[in-house]
């Protein structure tokens, strides 16, 4: 596995993030969001919610001072409004799990400008390749001239839509159970790479830029990349 930097990723540059449940995609990408200046986490699955109550921030990385974790869509506006927070987790409340909430969250997002968006599982909000909320799809196609981007998470590739890949700029690939997902990263990216899996904690690394996939991991020993704003 050879030792290479990667180029800094711009905070107008989407991001697509696949790998099976345990492999450390959530703990590479809130390490890589933490350094950008305004970030906000769609957490369908309410994890933040169960770190609080067990008394852990539910993104170390970022200081608890700039750190605000809301559960509805209103009290979301309200922190956004204020400017003192750079990070902020959407655990919706069940009334807001729905897609007319999950267009509403986008929508907001991309009007705010200036923000990064971590879609924690895009299964979630496109549960099969001819659904995706409308302004996510407006964030992939149009988001760069607000400087609005998206972090795409998901553990099936091939079962949700395919804009989230197909306009990424930086694709990082942990292991994926099934050969099928595998396929579709390769037959999407053209990086023979993907066909394997490259082991725990492990990723493949490629850019739109790139014939090939680069193996590699996490190294949180050496000084963080800071993001340029495109």
């Amino acid at each position: 596995m050879a030792k290479v930097q990667a180029k800094p990723i711009k905070t107008d540059e989407h991001v697509f993030v696949c790998g099976r449940t345990g492999t450390g995609k959530s703990f590479l990408v809130e390490n890589y969001l933490a350094t950008y200046p305004r970030v906000v986490k769609q957490d369908e699955k309410g994890d933040a919610l169960r770190l609080m109550r067990d008394g852990k921030n539910p993104w170390p990385q970022v200081a608890p001072d700039k750190l605000a974790v809301v559960t509805s869509l209103e009290s979301l506006h309200n922190a956004f409004s204020e400017g003192i927070r750079t990070h902020f987790i959407y655990c919706a409340n069940f009334e807001e799990i729905n897609p007319e909430a999950h267009n509403e969250f986008y929508k907001m997002c991309y009007r705010l400008e200036d923000i990064t968006v971590w879609v924690d599982e895009l299964f979630a909000v496109s549960p099969n390749p001819h659904v995706i909320p409308e302004y996510l799809q407006a964030i992939y196609t149009r988001g760069r001239t607000r400087n609005v981007s998206a972090w795409g998470l998901t553990q099936r590739p091939k079962g949700i839509s395919g804009m989230p890949l197909s306009q990424a700029t930086h694709v990082f690939g942990f292991d994926l159970r099934k050969p099928e997902d595998r396929k579709y990263m390769y037959d999407t990216t053209g990086a023979p790479e993907f066909m394997e899996n490259p082991g725990k904690y492990n990723f493949w690394y490629w850019t739109d830029e790139m014939d090939n996939a680069i193996k590699a991991r996490i190294a949180l020993s050496e000084p963080k990349v800071v993001p340029e704003r495109g």
